[in-house]
């Protein structure tokens, strides 16, 4: 009993102890990667902004005229003193410094460091991007981690003539990254390029800027599926299990990791999992010393009520019951087990007198019920003749009924068929009449068709012979030209003879040849056109014709089918006169088959009901034999069953009184004058 208790107040809170460490655990989790993935984000996007900002200072510079003009001329004397200007105005150290200018063929046309100044720089990867677009990336120069900006510059035409690159410090970088705000004892945020390395400072260890090797799980991710780490748990660079989320950034060459060691992370829920086994170990304690004292109280009292019961149990009911004065429920289990064992002794000795009574009464019962059952098989018997002939007349009548109503349904189907098809026949008719009016109209028209396509063919003759004289009008035209031509270079060659004096004329005869020669061009084309127009002409010509023929034929379908509209609709006319007089016939038919099958259901109606009477009171013979056999089973039932209880009454040793004997009773058949 004490572990019973325990088990019942332990099992409860150690479940609710499971669940409220889980929900705990989870939530806290789930805190961490939110955590990771705002602060992955909100520095994944100041760097957006860096880059951003970086790259429009230097584009400002790239669209000035100074630039490109230094990329169109080669002159670069006021670039100096351009991009210093630019290195104070962004930050002098931390500024833009070692300007390159760079042409479209990959030569350095401008450096602060002179000897670079005709380099082939075309192979350069920084050249190559910047060349298509503004690009920023960080790397390494001498041991210093630097930003490479690069910006394509581009004419008033907006062609590409060449590229600016230009340097900065990454100040502004570590500061963001190595902000410790949020990150707890262990978090961290660091970059990583694609080439796997580790490119800006570790919080853990100095100098691993382009000397680490990263391989954990958001670089593989961003590298192989470009694609961001929302929250997991991995281990990082230093081989240690880690929450961890990222921030891929394709564009700029880099991923951002915000990580925090689990062990961290785990803490409050350790500490959490430790006081829930501490309070669950306290309440155990509790309730097994209260269970002890408990169980002692409620033992003993069970065990004198247990062996009371016993005793009953073996028939002894002279086993003297105490009671008690206690008012909890162990006392009222003594004072009950008291007043069972006084009622039982009062009950068992009222039993045995009254079974030996039942025992008597089930005997003369059992006689009774067997003559009663002899008398209604006889009645039975009767009553199930009678019941058959009625149910076979029944039938007979109902199936004269129901070939009455099938011919009934019948007839009414073949009246609304006919009106139906009448109806039809003469929407047929007046279909048929219209049909034959928009024939005749068809036809009308097809005459007008034929007239048109005749005065169309009529015209395109009339066209092609225009052309023809258009034609020879042109002939004369070239002709014209020719001579005109003629003329122009006989008069630039008296003109040339005349000297200074025919220059001016020599002018003028050139023109003259030269409108000539476009006259003689233009005529010529104008040639090539009529040509082409009287192709077409001719074609189209042809096509009416077709269309003509095609037309008249239509037209002798037409009139036949009109001729055959109007036989169609005499004879739709016959057919509806026809229709119409079936569809009174049927309606007459049907009439005279309702009268007949109203009858018959009279008939069979009162038929089922003389059926239904014999039915009826077969049924209540059958069920007065069933209760005779139920009573006569009943009554011997009832003598066994007495029988049994005297039996096991006679196990307690109880004094029952003799019972007086009874004259005997006649039998209920004799009572009511069937039987002696």
């Amino acid at each position: 009993m004490i572990f019973l208790f325990v088990l019942i107040a332990a099992a409860p809170m150690a479940i609710v102890s499971f669940v409220s460490f889980s929900i705990a655990q989870d939530s806290l989790e789930q805190r961490s990667f939110d955590q990771l993935k705002t602060l992955a984000s909100d520095r994944a996007k100041s760097l957006e902004q860096i880059n951003a900002f970086r790259i429009q200072q230097l584009n400002q510079v790239a669209e000035m005229s100074q630039v490109i003009d230094a990329l169109k001329t080669g002159n670069t004397e006021s670039l100096s003193e351009i991009f210093e200007k630019t290195r104070q105005i962004t930050g002098e150290e931390n500024g833009y410094q070692n300007f390159k200018l760079v042409s479209s063929d990959g030569k350095i046309i401008y450096a602060q460091d002179s000897s670079l100044i005709g380099i082939d720089y075309s192979s350069d990867e920084f050249f190559q991007r910047g060349l298509q677009e503004s690009y920023r990336e960080y790397t390494r120069d001498n041991e210093n981690r630097i930003a490479v900006v690069a910006i394509p510059v581009s004419d008033s035409n907006g062609e590409r003539i060449g590229a600016l690159i230009a340097n900065t410090g990454v100040p502004t970088l570590d500061k963001i990254v190595l902000d410790r705000d949020g990150l707890g004892e262990t978090g961290e945020t660091y970059l990583v390029n694609f080439d796997k390395t580790m490119i800006s400072p570790s919080r853990f260890t100095e100098g691993l800027e382009f000397k680490q090797k990263v391989d954990t799980l958001p670089v593989k991710e961003c590298i192989e599926n470009g694609k961001d780490i929302s929250a997991s748990i991995y281990p990082d660079y230093r081989n240690v299990p880690i929450f961890g989320a990222s921030k891929c950034e394709p564009a700029l060459g880099y991923v951002l990791i915000a990580e925090f060691d689990v062990a961290e992370i785990m803490i409050p829920i350790v500490s959490l999992q430790n006081m829930y086994i501490i309070t669950g170990a306290i309440v155990v304690g509790v309730v097994g010393v209260f269970a002890f004292f408990i169980s002692k109280s409620i033992s003993q009292p069970i065990k004198n009520a247990a062996e009371i019961a016993r005793k009953i149990s073996e028939g002894n009911l002279g086993v003297e019951v105490s009671g008690s004065k206690s008012k909890n429920e162990i006392g009222m289990l003594l004072n009950s087990e008291k007043q069972m064992v006084e009622k039982l002794r009062s009950t068992l000795s009222e039993m045995q007198n009254a079974s030996q009574s039942v025992y008597a009464n089930a005997q003369q019962l059992s006689a009774s019920g067997t003559e009663l059952n002899t008398s209604v098989q006889q009645i039975a018997s009767t009553v199930d003749q009678i019941s058959r002939g009625s149910q076979t007349q029944a039938q007979r009548i109902e199936k004269s009924k129901i070939t009455v109503e099938e011919l009934t349904k019948s007839m009414n189907e073949l009246s609304s068929s006919a009106r139906e098809s009448a109806e039809i026949s003469s929407q047929v008719g007046v279909l048929s009449e219209r049909g034959a009016e928009s024939a005749g109209e068809a036809n009308e028209r097809m005459n007008k068709i034929i007239e048109v396509t005749n005065d169309s063919a009529k015209k395109v003759h009339k066209l092609a012979d225009k052309t023809n004289e258009i034609t020879a009008a042109l002939q004369v035209i070239r002709e014209i030209a020719d001579q005109t031509n003629l003329l122009a270079l006989n008069a630039a060659i008296e003109a040339a003879r005349a000297g200074e004096a025919g220059r001016g004329f020599a002018v003028v005869a050139d023109e003259v040849r030269h409108l000539a020669e476009s006259s003689a061009q233009s005529s010529d084309d104008i040639d090539t056109k009529l040509k082409q127009i009287q192709e077409y002409a001719q074609e189209v010509v042809e096509e009416i014709e077709t269309s003509s023929n095609e037309v008249t034929q239509g037209k002798m379908v037409i009139d036949s089918s009109l001729k055959t509209l109007h036989e169609i609709a005499t004879n739709i006319k016959n057919v509806s006169e026809n229709v119409k007089n079936l569809a009174d016939f049927a309606h007459e038919q049907a009439v005279k088959v309702e009268s007949i099958s109203s009858d018959a259901v009279e008939v069979a109606a009162v038929s089922e009901e003389n059926a239904a009477s014999t039915e009826e009171a077969s049924a209540a013979v059958e069920e007065q034999t069933a209760q005779t056999h139920e009573i006569a089973a009943a009554s011997t039932q009832l003598a066994e069953l007495a029988s049994q209880l005297q039996a096991t009454l006679s196990k307690f040793t109880l004094e029952v009184s003799k019972p007086e004997e009874k004259p005997a009773q006649k039998s209920i058949l004799a009572k009511i004058g069937l039987a002696k």
